[in-house]
């Protein structure tokens, strides 16, 4: 995400709730057959058609140390979503997910089907949820063959990725800290070798600042952001 002008802040507050990242840095949308090595995680959060092009990108991703969450539906190859599901390579994606789909299995919540999987070398770390650790990095497959739109599926999704992301937190060279840090959303800015960090309090109600500390690397850095308030710092700065 591009970092806005401060000028506008104030005159036009919208831009403060848009151009933002997240607890867990920024995110992006991105096509999943574009280069995505320049991403610590990605994720597949809506139905997508698979293709060749884009199952070799992202056994390559993971390969070489990313972190993958996909869900069984994401490997459909379908256009048309009125047709019969039909998984690519006829369910051979062990390379990818690290077992094989023959089918359907049971179903949850009455409609909602699961993968039927076989030669499994992935490891299952929660209900439906299985981890496989390939090259590098590491895929986080949730065995659903239909779309999970059940509310309580999707809240699960929502904590699988919250974990993820907490995980790339952790092993970043940026952190914040502190109680209210979770009402802090951010995102980092390089260019060139000038480091900048944007941090906006999202906590718009409280009519209250959040104190932070800001640390990258072995430096750190104290401050208060007003609710709704976006600062900059350049963190080559930071002592």
């Amino acid at each position: 995400l591009t970092p806005f002008e401060f000028k506008y802040i104030g005159r036009d507050e919208w831009l403060t709730k848009m151009f933002n990242g997240t607890p867990y840095g920024q995110v992006n949308l991105v096509l999943p057959d574009s280069e995505l090595s320049q991403y610590k995680s990605a994720a597949f959060v809506g139905w997508n058609t698979m293709t060749k092009k884009i199952y070799d990108n992202l056994v390559n991703y993971v390969r070489t140390g990313g972190i993958l969450f996909i869900c069984g539906c994401h490997l459909d190859t379908r256009v048309n979503l009125a047709e019969k599901t039909q998984i690519f390579k006829d369910g051979k994606v062990k390379k990818l997910i690290g077992a094989n789909i023959s089918g359907t299995g049971e179903k949850i919540f009455g409609k909602f089907r699961t993968c039927r999987l076989k030669d499994i070398s992935a490891t299952q770390i929660e209900p439906h949820l299985f981890e496989y650790k390939n090259g590098k990095g590491t895929v986080y497959f949730f065995n659903f063959y239909d779309y999970p739109t059940d509310v309580r599926l999707i809240n699960r999704i929502k904590d699988i990725l919250k974990k993820i992301g907490n995980k790339v937190s952790d092993e970043s060279a940026f952190k914040i800290e502190g109680k209210n840090s979770t009402y802090i959303n951010y995102t980092l800015w390089e260019n060139g070798k000038s480091h900048k960090v944007y941090l906006t309090n999202i906590d718009w109600e409280s009519k209250a600042s959040k104190r932070i500390t800001v640390r990258y690397n072995n430096k750190r850095y104290f401050l208060r952001i007003k609710d709704g308030e976006t600062v900059a710092i350049d963190m080559d700065m930071l002592s």
